[in-house]
């Protein structure tokens, strides 16, 4: 889902009391993504600025440089929660997924089908909402990684590669990556 997220004073004003009050209105943009078409698209008498990170955009519109901008509905929630003048419209304006990359042979094609099964387990299980809830909420104390040093390395490592700047995926506390 791609999320519409603004002031919460520009939110109370009469000018954006529904998402279609912000075509005109000044968009933040991540260089790099599709903000900037899906704001061309829902929006196309907005005025655009673009912004390197998402830590960018929310100061921008913290200060009042605009007047809103787009994100998925993981972040839109953790800006909300921790920023309290800000938030978010609970309408999407688009579909927006996630996804992991595996490499095409027969080792990537047997992680996927790990990660396939995983998915539904943690689905069906109830563990991905108990999950979502955790990451998505308010506590910071309880978002905490467990130690994973001590596991067993039976079938190798897995690398990955984050953007430390997007709570609640991925981001900077106590001077780790967690998330």
């Amino acid at each position: 889902m791609v999320i519409l997220i603004c002031s919460g004073i520009v939110f109370a004003t009469p000018l954006f009391t529904k998402i279609e009050d912000f075509d005109g209105a000044i968009m933040g943009s991540l260089v790099g993504s599709i903000d900037d078409q899906q704001i061309a698209q829902h929006f196309p008498n907005a005025k655009i600025l673009y912004f390197a990170t998402m830590p960018d955009e929310t100061q921008a519109l913290q200060v009042n440089k605009i007047d809103a901008f787009l994100t998925d509905l993981p972040l839109a929630i953790n800006i909300s929660n921790t920023i309290p003048e800000v938030s978010f419209f609970q309408q999407p304006l688009a579909k927006d997924n996630y996804g992991f990359v595996f490499a095409k042979n027969e080792k990537g094609s047997a992680l996927r089908d790990q990660m396939n099964a995983f998915l539904t387990k943690v689905r069906s299980d109830g563990t991905l909402d108990k999950i979502d809830k955790l990451w998505s909420g308010t506590d910071k104390q309880a978002k905490k990684l467990d130690d994973l040093s001590s596991l067993p390395m039976t079938n190798g490592v897995i690398k990955y590669a984050c953007n430390s700047v997007n709570e609640p995926f991925c981001y900077i506390a106590d001077g780790k990556v967690i998330g």
